[in-house]
């Protein structure tokens, strides 16, 4: 029951430090440190909380399996979001005076 506690007060505290460091300044790395602050409290999460840290070999590969694909699926929308309306617009009709050609 210790362990829950502390993994809790561990959560508590990390999610204050995000909300206190959202207000700092920090220019260019203020998403670097908050996501960084964020895997720290899913890697507690999943050690404690999903007792992935007593499970046997199996279960933290597939575990491992399906955080690449959760991966690889953010990696490829954003690759898809960022890409999109760079196509160059096609050219204007040409007007015409009256509607003729």
């Amino acid at each position: 029951m210790k362990r829950y506690v502390l993994t809790f007060v561990a959560l508590l505290a990390l999610t204050g430090l995000t909300l206190g460091l959202s207000f700092v300044p920090m220019g260019g790395w203020n998403s670097p440190v908050a996501l960084t602050i964020g895997a720290a409290k899913s890697v507690l999460v999943v050690l404690w909380f999903m007792h992935m840290i007593e499970h046997r070999n199996s279960s933290r590969v597939a575990f491992a399996v399906a955080l690449t694909l959760a991966a690889c699926l953010v990696t490829f929308t954003m690759m898809d979001v960022g890409t999109r309306g760079r196509e160059e617009s096609p050219a204007s009709p040409p007007t015409t005076v009256g509607g003729l050609p």
